[in-house]
């Protein structure tokens, strides 16, 4: 049995925690990354893609509590539909903008 299958053997609270934990990590390393701070968007917009993030309310809502700057750039492009990238789609968009407030 593999350990995905084992965790979703667990309740969901704990299954969010432990996915949460996991989530938290990988953007910490995509964003203390050389790739983020020369503001290459692709490892952290891949990694969106890969979890369907951005489609996850609870997630988006625990990445917005702990990440000032994203909360205004998930504002800017997912509640207000103001792309800040006009030649990007929404989410690329949203990536860059975030390294962007962090690196720039």
């Amino acid at each position: 049995m593999s350990i995905q299958d084992k965790i979703k053997t667990l309740p969901y609270d704990i299954q969010e925690i432990i996915y949460y934990k996991f989530w938290q990590l990988e953007i910490e390393n995509i964003l203390n990354s050389n790739d983020s701070q020369s503001l290459n968007y692709k490892p952290l917009f891949n990694f969106f893609n890969k979890y369907d993030i951005i489609n996850n309310l609870n997630i988006i809502n625990n990445i917005r509590e702990k990440y000032s700057e994203f909360d205004i750039v998930y504002k800017q492009h997912y509640i207000n539909n103001k792309i800040t990238f006009v030649n990007f789609n929404k989410l690329n968009s949203l990536c860059l903008s975030w390294l962007m407030y962090l690196y720039h």
